[in-house]
C-alpha cells in the first residue's frame, strides 16, 4: 500500500491548526478547461484498469486504509476528519479561492500532492491513503507579497540578488516576518501530527 502524509490548508472553517484529515478521495482542482470566464474541472488524463484512456476527476482512497487511519486517530484520542482533499500546483492564500474550493468540491482541505500520489498508486495497482494535518487557514494575507519572497532559479540573476531581495522584503515588512514565522510553526506542527498518526498506524 501507499501512505502519503504531510500538511494541508484548511478549507472547512471548523478545522484548526494541527487538525487531522484523512482523504477519502482526492481531486485535482486545477486540472480542467476554461470556457470564456467559466472553469470546468475535467480531472487528469490516464488509463483505467482495462487500459481505456480518459479523464479521472476523483481518486478514491482505499476504504480499509481510511478506516485504519480513523481507528488509529481515535485510539490516540484525536479528533479526526475524513473527506475530500483537493490538490493543485498552487499555494492557496485567498479567502475567495478557499470558498470556491470548498463549495465546488465539498473539500475539507487543500494540499499540493495528494491527487498526484493517488494517480501514481492507481497506475501501479496500489491501495492508497493520505494523512494530512492542517498547517494554515488558506486565507487572505497568509504571506505578504510572496512574489518578492520567492527565489526564482530561471530569472538569470545571481543567487545573492534573490536572497537580498527576500531579506529586504522581510526587514521592511514586520507583518510578513510574523506571518512567515506563523506558517513555519504551522508546517512543523502539521508534519509532527501527521507523522505521529502514521507511526501509530504502522505499530497497530
Amino acid at each position: 500500500c501507499l501512505i502519503s502524509l504531510g500538511s494541508a490548508g484548511a478549507l472547512d472553517p471548523e478545522l484548526g491548526l494541527g487538525a487531522l484529515v484523512i482523504a477519502r478521495q482526492a481531486v485535482a482542482h486545477d486540472a480542467g478547461v476554461f470556457h470564456g470566464q467559466r472553469f470546468v474541472p475535467s480531472g487528469t488524463m490516464g488509463r483505467d484498469e482495462r487500459g481505456r484512456l480518459g479523464h479521472r476527476r476523483v481518486f478514491e482512497a482505499d476504504p480499509d486504509l481510511v478506516a485504519w487511519a480513523l481507528r488509529t486517530a481515535q485510539a490516540l484520542g484525536r479528533r479526526v476528519y475524513a473527506g475530500t482533499v483537493v490538490t493543485g500546483n498552487q499555494v492557496i492564500s485567498s479567502t475567495a479561492r478557499r470558498r470556491w474550493l470548498r463549495q465546488t468540491f465539498d473539500a475539507l482541505a487543500g494540499a499540493m500532492e495528494t491527487a498526484a500520489v493517488a494517480q501514481v498508486a492507481l497506475a501501479h495497482g496500489l491501495p492508497w491513503v493520505a494523512v494530512r494535518a492542517i498547517s494554515d487557514m488558506a486565507s487572505d494575507g497568509l504571506i505578504l507579497d510572496y512574489d518578492r519572497l520567492a527565489i526564482y532559479l530561471d530569472d538569470g540573476r545571481p543567487a545573492w540578488r534573490g536572497q537580498a531581495r527576500r531579506w529586504f522584503c522581510l526587514a521592511s515588512h514586520p507583518a510578513a516576518r510574523r506571518r512567515l514565522r506563523s506558517l513555519r510553526k504551522g508546517l512543523a506542527l502539521a508534519s509532527e501530527e501527521s507523522a505521529r498518526l502514521v507511526e501509530a498506524m504502522l505499530k497497530m
